[in-house]
């Protein structure tokens, strides 16, 4: 899925916002917040003003996350309890834009202290279906979210792929096998020409052969986890329904020795996996790579290209057919 860079910042209010291309012509924009409960009132007209401008360059499609550390609010009312500054305004913002909070529990619990809403779902319109409350990660004191929405349920924008692993490759190469002199046979065939005969038999038989797939997961590097570390994950998430339902200290402490434990379990298990893969590097050395690609955050792409055209004007290649066609006739002039 494409995805185009709108704005960010990292000074007073911290966001960030970007536009996701769905495809026939639909976009979605999202926007990750965060404010901090020290915030001025500079800071929260800066955020108000951001968020305005947002809602005025993309009209429509809009989905706002993050934590704005907004304690009083009663959202329920849509009322700031204690009249405070960054709330007020915050809350005309929301209603001048038209936009819509979703968030109807709280978010942040710790120990005796009272639960608030501080992390909030925000869209321009009604396309959440539903919010789940799951576990904090870590030794977060935050819930996470799980938000079902409306906007990617459309079959029409999943983009379907060859699944080359489920490819029946016996009957392509019975297809691909062919008297390829009487393919090749007639006057004056240059080699570009023979190439698209061999190139379309090719891709006729891919088509045949290897079946759609609607995607793919992330082929990253993935560590399954033991039924035993599942399970203690699942206690952690039971302690801590217990603790909201309960809101006790006991109950807390009985989450929080659990949510250590887990933390404690799944490093150790880390390791092992990393000894295992650090003794058998030679043995298996796929595995190896494989691991320590999936640490790697950088990724190298082919970069706009310069070149000269056949009427001796400089043109830059930046789409990927443009690179591709600039490079092949690079190297048809190299190698013979």
């Amino acid at each position: 899925m494409d995805s185009i860079f709108l704005k960010s910042a990292s000074l007073g209010p911290e966001f960030v916002f970007i536009k996701l291309d769905l495809g026939k012509g639909q976009s979605l924009t999202i926007g990750n917040v965060y404010r901090s409960p020290n915030s001025t009132q500079i800071d929260d007209l800066q955020l108000c003003s951001e968020l305005e401008h947002l809602v005025t360059e993309v009209k429509n499609d809009i989905i706002i996350v993050g934590d704005f550390n907004f304690p009083d609010i009663d959202w329920d009312l849509h009322y700031a309890t204690n009249k405070s500054y960054g709330s007020t305004v915050f809350l005309n913002t929301l209603h001048k834009l038209l936009l819509v909070q979703h968030v109807s529990f709280p978010t942040r619990a710790r120990g005796t202290d009272t639960p608030h809403i501080l992390d909030l779902v925000i869209t321009d319109n009604q396309s959440i279906n539903n919010i789940d409350a799951l576990a904090p990660l870590g030794k977060s004191d935050h819930i996470m979210l799980m938000i079902e929405t409306t906007v990617l349920n459309s079959e029409s924008h999943i983009e379907k792929k060859l699944n080359y692993n489920k490819g029946d490759y016996d009957s392509l190469r019975t297809y691909v096998n062919c008297d390829w002199n009487k393919e090749f046979a007639g006057d004056n065939l240059d080699v570009e020409t023979m190439w698209n005969i061999l190139k379309n038999k090719i891709d006729n038989g891919v088509k045949r052969y290897v079946p759609l797939t609607a995607g793919f997961y992330n082929s990253k590097w993935k560590r399954p986890l033991s039924e035993e570390i599942r399970s203690e994950i699942r206690r952690k998430k039971s302690l801590w329904r217990k603790y909201i339902r309960d809101k006790n200290t006991a109950s807390w402490f009985q989450y929080k020795d659990q949510r250590n434990k887990v933390k404690r379990i799944i490093k150790t298990n880390v390791k092992e996996e990393q000894n295992t893969i650090a003794q058998h590097y030679k043995s298996n050395p796929k595995k190896f790579w494989k691991y320590v690609n999936s640490k790697t955050k950088r990724t190298e792409r082919i970069g706009d290209l310069k070149v000269i055209n056949d009427h001796g004007e400089t043109v830059i290649c930046s789409s990927a057919k443009s690179k591709a066609d600039s490079l092949c006739s690079f190297f048809s002039t190299v190698f013979l």
